[in-house]
């Protein structure tokens, strides 16, 4: 909801979506968190680079997982 109030200063960025909840990924929570990014993409003009999400119950379950650890290390690079 910040976005909308600095939309502004926020306008023709390139961005990457992560999201990380507890819900495995296929839950429809995660649908609904992309629908709202979308949204505000298409009103700021966001370059939406890539959208990943992850389940993670415990602290360090995503620190844990080195495949999403090296993905995340790709993913970065195609916001740059």
């Amino acid at each position: 909801d910040k976005c909308y109030c600095r939309g502004h200063l926020l306008t023709g960025k390139k961005i990457g979506v992560l999201v990380v909840g507890g819900a495995p990924t296929d839950h429809v929570e995660y649908k609904l968190i992309r629908k709202q990014f979308e949204c505000m993409a298409q009103m700021l003009k966001w370059d939406i680079r890539f959208y990943k999400d992850y389940c993670a119950n415990e602290k360090e379950d995503l620190a844990k997982n080195s495949a999403a650890i090296e993905e995340l290390k790709q993913l970065s690079a195609a916001v740059e």
